[in-house]
Order: C-alpha cells, then sequence, then structure tokens
C-alpha cells in the first residue's frame, strides 16, 4: 500500500509459483544497489504494477526477472528507472507473460540502461504506449544499449504498438535492438 512505502529491496526477492504480488499506486519500490547482490524481484508466481494516469507506482534501481514458464508480469501506469548495475535492464522476461502498458522507462543515474529485454522462451509479450527516456551513460558518451531488446529465436506472441523513444543524447541507434530473432 502506499501507506507502507517506501519498500526497500536489497538482493532477490522469489514470487512463488501460485503467489501473487500486488504493488498499487503511489508505491514507491527503491531497490539498494549498494547491499549485497543485485535487487530483483524473480517472479515465478504473478506480479501486478498497477498504477493509474494520475497515480503512478515508483520502481527505482531494481531488476525484475520471469524464471518460470508461468510467470505472469502485468504492469500498468509504473515509471521505471535505473537498475541496480550495468548488466540488468529493469524487466528481463525470460519466459512466461508479460504485459506492460502506459508506463515509463526513464534513464537512471548513468550507471546502468533502462528498458525490458525480452528472450527467447517467452510465451506473450504485450508492450503498449510507453514512453522510455534513452540517454547517454557515464563514461560512455553518446552510447545507448537496447531499451528494448529481442534477444534469440522468438516463438511465442510478441505485440510492441504505440511506444514512444526519446533520445536525450546525439545517437539514438539502439532505442531498439534485435539479435538473432528468426520469423516463426
Amino acid at each position: 500500500t502506499e501507506a507502507g512505502s517506501p519498500y526497500n529491496i536489497s538482493g532477490s526477492v522469489l514470487i512463488n509459483y501460485n503467489a501473487t504480488l500486488s504493488i498499487e499506486p503511489g508505491v514507491l519500490v527503491v531497490g539498494d544497489r549498494f547491499g549485497e547482490g543485485d535487487p530483483t524481484l524473480e517472479v515465478e508466481g504473478k506480479l501486478h504494477i498497477t498504477g493509474t494516469n494520475n497515480n503512478f507506482v515508483e520502481v527505482r534501481s531494481l531488476g525484475i526477472v520471469t524464471i518460470a514458464p508461468n510467470a505472469v508480469i502485468d504492469i500498468s501506469y509504473a515509471e521505471l528507472s535505473g537498475p541496480a548495475n550495468s548488466q540488468q535492464r529493469n524487466i528481463a522476461a525470460r519466459e512466461g507473460k508479460v504485459a506492460i502498458r502506459d508506463s515509463r522507462f526513464i534513464a537512471g543515474d548513468g550507471y546502468a540502461p533502462t528498458g525490458i529485454t525480452i528472450y527467447e522462451r517467452l510465451v506473450e509479450a504485450s508492450i503498449e504506449r510507453n514512453f522510455f527516456s534513452l540517454g547517454s551513460f557515464r563514461g560512455q558518451k553518446n552510447r545507448f544499449y537496447g531499451f528494448l531488446e529481442l534477444n534469440g529465436n522468438m516463438w511465442g506472441d510478441i505485440y510492441i504498438r504505440n511506444n514512444y523513444f526519446q533520445a536525450l543524447g546525439t545517437d539514438s541507434r539502439n532505442a531498439i535492438w534485435i539479435e538473432d530473432v528468426i520469423d516463426k
């Protein structure tokens, strides 16, 4: 609830199979990137992050990863910024189903990229009406990493519609990165 906010996460937190975590409008979730391990929500069950048009959920310095075939991530009206390290995205959709709508991905404090990676085992993804603010990172002027990255042989249904990418540096060539994707 918003009343108990902010929620601080250090290390990995597992959302077990058959469990559901719901995060309500106005909540702030912050990953402790200086603690032990990378702050990560590992999803085997269901994660619902649901803000409203006037009251977004804020998620800072935290990675969210699906790790099971039945995992579900459903996000709407959230602002996600700066995952914990340069190898982590805000969302790494490895398996299961992912729906991300009406949300904002804001470049963090310069340590890590911001965005979504969809891997080959994903069964279903819908990425719609999101705003991606891209920027240069410390020590890597004018370089972006895959803010919306498709990686591997896709065999699920992937829908990417009506997203907006705003480049803050001089080079936005990698706003969408597609690697080794083969048509079904």
